[in-house]
């Protein structure tokens, strides 16, 4: 942090290292999922069941690859199928005319 006047500043730090996103690994993936929302719910997902200990569907292109970018190579080379399943509230709910 810097202080500038009465006021303190802080500085961000980008990361440019194994941290930040893989923008090659994110466009493919967008290929595969055009909706961005639902990529980012299903990578979320996917590196949640990482961080419980699942097993990877590709091999890591570091040893100190994040689970994120992990996440996002699997969805870019196709391991990771997105379905999205709509239920109609009139099919859901008892009729009475039945």
């Amino acid at each position: 942090m810097r202080r500038r006047g009465a006021y303190i500043v802080p500085r961000f730090r980008f990361f440019h290292g194994e941290d930040s996103m893989n923008l090659r690994h994110l466009e493919r993936a967008r290929e595969h999922s055009p909706n961005l929302p639902l990529l980012i719910n299903a990578v979320s997902k996917r590196v949640r069941e990482l961080n419980m200990g699942a097993r990877p569907l590709v091999k890591p292109d570091g040893p100190h690859m994040s689970n994120m970018n992990l996440a996002l190579k699997e969805m870019a080379e196709g391991q990771l199928a997105l379905e999205v399943g709509f239920s109609s509230p009139i099919d859901s709910t008892p009729s009475i005319f039945s």
